[in-house]
């Protein structure tokens, strides 16, 4: 299933908009300013319903009061119509979710932003 063309539209705006600064802590939103581009997907929905973002000291991050720190909640890959394992993109020649690409694991570089919204804005 295609990911939601408005959902999309919005998330790749909010990774060029300068707004969200990166963070590569494997975290959502790290509570210090620090965002994941899933976790910018996420403080899309939280603006969008009204769901909000609490402290979880267990993690040292924050997370949606319906989701982890980690991953998005089920919640928010049902409002965009899109979930992470499922639509790896393609950057400098690497096959990844969006976060491995975020953060640098496995064998890919890590990416920013700009890259990420390039690559879901062609891929996705």
């Amino acid at each position: 299933m295609p990911m939601n063309p408005e959902i999309k539209a919005k998330w790749v705006a909010a990774l060029r908009s300068g707004e969200y600064r990166q963070t590569d802590r494997g975290v959502l939103n790290d509570g210090e300013g620090g965002w994941c581009c899933l976790g910018v997907l996420c403080d899309l929905y939280a603006k969008d319903v009204g769901d909000e973002w609490e402290w979880t000291p267990c993690s040292d991050a924050m997370r949606l009061r319906t989701g982890s720190t980690y991953y998005p909640a089920p919640e928010v890959r049902a409002w965009a119509a899109f979930h992470e394992d499922e639509s790896p993109v393609v950057i400098g020649g690497i096959r990844g979710s969006v976060a491995v690409h975020n953060d640098g694991t496995g064998h890919a570089q890590r990416r920013a932003f700009a890259e990420i919204a390039d690559a879901i804005e062609a891929q996705l």
